[in-house]
């Protein structure tokens, strides 16, 4: 019994010290396989056991493990790099301090949780025995193949230019959810199915471009130089004045996982980031279904997930990707009843500064969900139950006649959350992020009341103002658009008019509600479609909004059902399944693109791997511009490396405005080194780079306006007259 009690200690402590020879020999696989399992989920699981957290299932106690161990390594990296140099140590952010810093920390949560008794016998105590029947059961193994296909398709879209791959792995999703609705795959592996769309989804993204470290454009290409730094640096350097460089989901936690799995920074933001981030549908998944029911939750994950924004993100902005981890950590914070008390706040603190330090956009945006919530739920609680009370909001907690004044949500969060990035804002991005904001809210505040600025183009599509171009598909998807907001409307008047039997928290339903004054605000205020793309706001609804487009359908069906008139066959049509499932699917599939390509659908523009061959074969240059943009050409990668090691101290380098973002920035080349110029005649100095698409495809311009391909020829003969040509490849080509 006493040799029992040891044995979890020693098996762990064996897997670390099995991590720590891989590092100290540099053993390839061993070293990233064992030095992501020990670094994302260990720290964190032992915090639990350390905490007593309670009966929580294998699930959440995974999710909460690898959001405390994310946030572990960002403050590890913060204390290293700030206390380090104070005694002395140059590169406090190199592998070996890192090393003993996560060793001290892993060891000491040991002998804590061995001294309590916490410690389970089995390893970890995170995940239960499997049964090996239950492992090759036809639905798992079917489940398993989607991230493979996820992977493959890609890959051999890089190889052979075909997009058969992805046409395959689309299908099999969306049997995937078929057979889940209809029960063919059964309740205890919609987890599993879940991690699967959620890993294939996002890997058929983010494995498209060749050579593999190169960028899709956005904010990305920051997001890879000031990593870059501090690589280089082994510190980070808090001073450097840029918006971004205070966001520790950037400067810290990519350049700890480079340096400790022995991998490029490249890898961690395309592998490592996406893994972590492909965590946040399993946590909506346990969010809905203590709201709603299992398979309603599996089909409202899926909704979230076919918005193509959730696959795009973490190829174009990896410091969201993280802080919407934290973000769907808090939620599920609020609807968990079995975490203890003690390790509830400890997480909420731990997650509410993990959104501080990683997007300072989505600190904002949760400030408002929560002080919205605080003061809806502060007037509600005044209100007699007799005479107000939210359908399907959860009202066990009630005291009295009464709403409780909160679920899980309480001011003193609230207030620390708010003085902690008043504070983080202040003094760590020297005013930076909050001069962002205040900027923001003047412009929004003078140009939305401006008459000739209206909606955005989706704005006004969504609404019915604007109509979709005239393709019979486009008017179809137009339509499934419709019927999706139409649900989520009806689901939510279901919710108010107690139509349904959802069991939203109060914290919950408030933020639902949130969630329409923000969308409505896109209408109102139509600049700030200019600021933050629609899209990625209508993304970050559907965490509260998904569940009832899902209430939306029972609601209809029931009320189809219900109908006398109805002939009997009707009736019986008329369920929730048979009803959503068409909706979902088409939804699916519009937006990955399929139906466009199977139908040959003109568009003017796409942004899906399925179609990225009309950009490829376009005449259009801003299509083949995105085209780039998605792929970086070989022959642009090899000049980017030349003119990154090799541009000979010029002080300046020109590049049309398509290109010096993306790509040149992460190699890295500071901004004060990047001039964007559409024109090469009118810069003096420097180095001028010429990419693929200027000097194949024959086109010059700033992702708006173009010249033509003869007026392109005159100014690339001219600027050869000028200058001479210090490098090229055959595609790309630099001019000194």
């Amino acid at each position: 019994m006493t040799f029992k009690k040891y044995i979890t200690p020693l098996a762990l402590g064996a897997l670390v010290v099995t991590f720590d020879i891989s590092v100290a020999f540099d053993v390839p696989v061993i070293r990233q396989i064992a030095g992501f399992m020990v670094l994302t989920f260990l720290p964190g699981a032992l915090v639990l056991r350390v905490l007593r957290a309670g009966s929580l299932c294998n699930i959440s106690r995974m999710l909460y493990a690898a959001g405390l161990s994310v946030a572990g390594l960002m403050l590890t990296g913060f204390l290293l790099n700030a206390f380090l140099p104070l005694v002395g140590v140059a590169g406090p952010l190199s592998v070996a301090p890192l090393l003993a810093a996560i060793n001290i920390l892993i060891f000491a949560l040991l002998v804590i949780a061995l001294k309590q008794g916490s410690l389970p016998s089995g390893i970890l105590g995170v995940i239960s025995r499997p049964r090996v029947a239950g492992l090759v059961s036809p639905p798992v193994l079917f489940s398993l193949t989607l991230p493979v296909a996820g992977v493959i398709a890609p890959l051999a879209d890089n190889s052979t230019g075909s997009n058969l791959g992805y046409i395959l792995l689309f299908v099999l999703i969306a049997l995937a959810v078929v057979l889940a609705a209809t029960g063919r795959i059964p309740v205890k592996t919609l987890p599993l199915t879940v991690m699967a769309i959620s890993l294939a989804l996002i890997a058929h993204f983010v494995f498209l471009a060749y050579p593999f470290h190169t960028f899709g454009g956005g904010d990305r290409g920051w997001e890879f130089y000031l990593s870059q730094l501090v690589i280089t640096n082994s510190s980070w350097q808090p001073s450097l004045s840029h918006a971004i460089n205070a966001m520790l989901a950037v400067t810290l936690l990519p350049p700890v996982y480079a340096n400790l799995l022995g991998i490029g920074l490249d890898w961690v933001f395309k592998i490592i980031i996406s893994l972590v981030y492909s965590l946040i549908p399993l946590a909506l998944y346990q969010i809905y279904r203590r709201q709603i029911s299992e398979k309603g939750a599996f089909l409202a994950v899926f909704f979230f997930m076919s918005l193509p924004v959730f696959f795009t993100l973490t190829r174009s902005i990896s410091r969201q990707s993280v802080a919407e981890l934290f973000f769907v950590l808090l939620l599920l914070l609020l609807t968990d009843k079995d975490i203890s008390r003690v390790a509830k706040s400890v997480l909420s603190l731990v997650f509410g500064a993990g959104v501080v330090v990683s997007h300072y956009g989505i600190t904002y945006i949760l400030l408002f969900y929560m002080l919205f919530a605080l003061a809806g739920l502060h007037v509600i609680s005044r209100l007699p139950l007799g005479r107000f009370r939210p359908g399907g909001v959860d009202d066990l907690d009630a005291q009295g006649d009464r709403l409780p004044r909160t679920g899980g949500l309480s001011f003193t969060f609230v207030a620390f959350f708010a003085v902690f990035a008043l504070g983080w804002y202040t003094y760590v991005s020297g005013s930076v992020n909050l001069a962002t904001v205040l900027n923001l809210i003047t412009q929004v505040y003078y140009e939305s009341f401006d008459p000739s600025v209206a909606p955005g183009e989706i704005v006004q599509l969504a609404i019915g103002v604007q109509q979709p171009r005239p393709y019979f598909w486009v008017y179809f998807n137009a339509v499934v658009q419709h019927v999706a907001q139409f649900l989520i409307i009806l689901g939510f008047l279901g919710v108010a008019l107690k139509k349904t039997r959802a069991g939203f928290s109060p914290d919950f339903a408030m933020m639902i509600l949130a969630s329409f004054l923000v969308l409505g605000l896109y209408i109102v205020l139509p600049y700030l479609n200019y600021q933050f793309q629609v899209f990625r706001v209508f993304h970050l609804t559907l965490f509260f909004l998904s569940p009832l487009c899902i209430l939306g359908a029972e609601s209809l069906a029931r009320w189809l059902s219900g109908l006398s008139r109805l002939p009997r066959r009707m009736r019986s049509l008329a369920s929730a399944n048979r009803l959503l499932l068409p909706m979902l699917i088409m939804y699916f599939l519009f937006y990955v693109g399929l139906v466009y390509e199977l139908t040959d659908t003109p568009l003017a523009s796409v942004d899906t791997p399925v179609l990225f061959h009309r950009f490829r074969d376009s005449g259009e240059p801003s299509q083949k511009e995105m085209y780039y943009v998605s792929r970086l050409s070989t022959a642009d990668h090899a000049a980017v490396m030349w003119l990154a090691r090799y541009k000979e101290g010029a002080t300046r380098v020109y590049s049309d405005t398509g290109f010096f973002r993306s790509f040149l920035a992460p190699y890295p080349m500071p901004a004060t080194e990047l001039t964007a110029s559409s024109d090469p005649r009118e810069v003096e100095g420097g180095l001028i780079y010429l990419r693929v698409l200027n000097l194949k495809d024959g086109y010059l311009g700033n992702g708006a306006d173009y010249y033509d391909t003869g007026e392109t020829s005159q100014i690339l003969n001219d600027i050869h007259q000028r200058r001479s040509q210090v490098y090229t490849n055959g595609g790309s080509a630099v001019l000194k």
